[in-house]
């Protein structure tokens, strides 16, 4: 799997749990709710600047997956590089079998 595949899990993941984190904490303790609107921030940002709901936690899932691409490209082994790309990999594979 790709180091971008990674990420757009991960970043999909986290939008999709710190979202129910703040729908659930919304009524219980007011420092929990502060934090999980702090992993909000983006979108708490955007909405405050008046762009609509769906779009500001689109471009926030956007900022996760960058974030998380950003962690597993310094984390990650070498041989798991976004730039490696090759389309004729399966053609050498191929005339080095036989």
């Amino acid at each position: 799997m790709r180091t971008w595949h990674k990420a757009v899990i991960l970043g999909v993941t986290t939008e999709c749990v710190t979202t129910a984190l703040v729908v659930l904490s919304r009524e219980s303790i007011a420092t929990f709710f502060i934090l999980s609107l702090v992993l909000h921030l983006p979108a708490v940002v955007l909405i405050w600047l008046e762009l609509p709901l769906v779009p500001s936690l689109t471009m926030e899932a956007a900022l996760w997956v960058f974030l998380w691409n950003l962690f597993l490209s310094v984390f990650s082994p070498g041989d798991e590089e976004l730039t490696w790309l090759s389309i004729g990999g399966h053609q050498s594979e191929r005339t080095s079998n036989g």
